[in-house]
């Protein structure tokens, strides 16, 4: 009886991490971990969540959003502003619930991670199961499981199809539970009060890159900017972003690269400027931005110049 019991408990936790591990595998959703609480209550520290990855048009007033700040910031927030920039790109206004103030940073993406489901508690044995160690622990849960549910009963009877399917269901939970820990990301409910942040909050981020020049494609008239820029130091990226946005005169979007340079079309903008940030990326880490404007004063007179 006993062992019916724990096997039936098993087997219900073990149907919702294969549920969820199913969505993040299907789907393509991002688990994350809540490490602060300025979410709260709605999302507490230590929750675990999925966001799937939505066009910014699709996403509302109300929303949670996950977005990576220009200092490399992980911050999942609720939305309280999205003003449409063009027909991708929205600039977002977010607030976490805990917080008084809405946050200093005001993202501009085409692409955002919206949160479809969260369990409380269930990130901070998520963070756990990342140790090696735990991965040794899971294969013998899963051998004692097996045993539990087909060694044969003093009865002589063999297991019942019922115990069976717990057992697998149970197992079942400690395989997608460890295949979900590593692929789950940090993020940072933030709180904007400094002293509060101070105490929860402890981030590492990549180098920004330097950008070493900056100069005028011509060919007759000023047709793009190429950009270049120096291998940062300390921990190596392995690829750059360069985003850029003409406030509405020309071409808005983004480059990604593993080189050291990057050429970007002036598009449609004759008399404006142009904003370009510069971003080292590794796996799901992003550093803060190096900017450059580009001005034009006619179609002929283009400038590139640091902020």
């Amino acid at each position: 009886m006993l062992r019916d019991v724990a096997l039936w408990l098993g087997a219900g936790v073990g149907t919702l991490c294969l549920i969820v591990a199913v969505l993040a595998l299907v789907f393509g959703a991002t688990p994350l971990v809540f490490r602060t609480g300025s979410m709260g209550p709605t999302i507490p520290t230590g929750s675990l969540a999925l966001a799937l990855a939505t066009p910014s048009d699709q996403i509302a007033v109300g929303d949670v959003v996950s977005m990576t700040w220009h200092t490399g910031i992980r911050v999942t927030h609720r939305v309280v502003e999205a003003e449409p920039l063009d027909q991708q790109n929205v600039r977002f206004t977010t607030r976490g619930d805990a917080n008084d103030t809405d946050d200093t940073e005001r993202m501009v993406e085409s692409t955002t991670d919206r949160v479809v489901w969260s369990l409380p508690g269930a990130g901070f044995v998520v963070e756990e199961l990342e140790h090696p160690q735990w991965v040794f622990l899971g294969g013998l849960v899963i051998g004692g499981l097996l045993t539990l549910a087909f060694y044969p009963p003093r009865t002589g009877q063999g297991p019942g199809r019922m115990s069976a399917l717990a057992v697998l269901l149970s197992t079942g939970l400690v395989v997608s539970t460890l295949a979900i820990a590593p692929a789950s990301q940090g993020t940072l409910a933030a709180f904007n009060d400094p002293a509060r942040g101070r105490s929860t909050v402890s981030t590492t981020s990549l180098v920004i890159p330097t950008i070493t020049s900056c100069t005028i494609i011509t060919n007759v008239v000023p047709t793009g900017v190429r950009v270049t820029w120096s291998t940062p130091t300390g921990l190596a990226p392995t690829g750059y972003r360069v985003n850029y946005t003409a406030n509405g005169l020309g071409t808005t979007g983004t480059i990604s690269t593993t080189g050291l340079t990057a050429d970007i079309p002036l598009g449609a903008i004759t008399v404006g400027s142009l904003a370009v940030t510069l971003q080292s990326t590794r796996l799901s880490w992003i550093s803060g931005a190096a900017t450059r404007t580009v001005t034009a004063v006619t179609s002929l007179i283009v400038n590139c110049t640091a902020p």
